[in-house]
C-alpha cells in the first residue's frame, strides 16, 4: 500500500488525542474501518524519507469497567473536555499499535484541521504513567504491533 505521510513536522506530541483508523488484531497492517481516539505514546520520523509513525493506544466508548479495570479510563467532563472527546472513553492498555503518520490512517473531525483532537492533561498524563508502570512491573500483556 503506498500511503500519503503528512509532513513531519506535523507529528502530534506524545499524550496528544488523536483520531485515528485503528487497526483491528487480525489486520494490522490494514487501516480499521472507521476513526476512533488514541493516545499518543511515542513517535518517530525518518527525515531523510519525510516519514512519521506514531505509537498509540487504541480507545472505545466500551467502558467495562468491571472487566477491564487496569486499562486507562478518561470519564471526568474536564478531562474528556480537553482530550476532545464527547464520551467517556477507554483505552485498552493492550491495544498498542505503531502507526504510519499518514492520511490512510488518520482523520481530521470537522471543525479540526488536523486528526489531533485534544491532549492529555498534566493529571491525565501522570494518571497514565503510573497505569503503564504498574502494568510493566505486573508484567500484564501488551500487543504491540510495528507497522513499518
Amino acid at each position: 500500500m503506498s500511503l500519503t505521510f503528512f509532513p513531519i513536522s506535523t507529528l502530534p506530541a506524545p499524550y496528544d488525542v488523536v483520531w485515528c483508523r485503528f487497526p483491528f488484531d487480525d489486520s494490522l497492517g490494514t487501516p480499521g474501518p472507521k476513526p476512533r481516539p488514541a493516545i499518543v505514546l511515542n513517535i518517530a520520523a525518518d527525515v531523510d524519507a519525510g516519514e512519521g509513525e506514531v505509537q498509540l493506544v487504541y480507545g472505545t466508548t466500551k467502558l467495562k469497567t468491571l472487566h477491564r479495570p487496569r486499562d486507562f479510563f478518561v470519564t471526568k467532563l474536564l478531562e474528556m473536555d480537553a482530550c476532545g472527546l464527547n464520551k467517556a472513553t477507554r483505552f485498552d492498555l493492550d491495544k498498542v499499535a505503531w502507526i504510519p503518520w499518514a492520511g490512510e490512517w488518520f482523520a481530521a473531525l470537522p471543525g479540526y484541521n488536523t486528526p489531533v483532537i485534544g491532549r492529555l492533561t498534566q493529571h491525565g498524563q501522570t494518571l497514565l504513567q503510573i497505569e503503564l508502570s504498574y502494568r510493566q512491573a505486573q508484567n500484564l500483556r501488551q500487543v504491540e504491533a510495528d507497522e513499518s
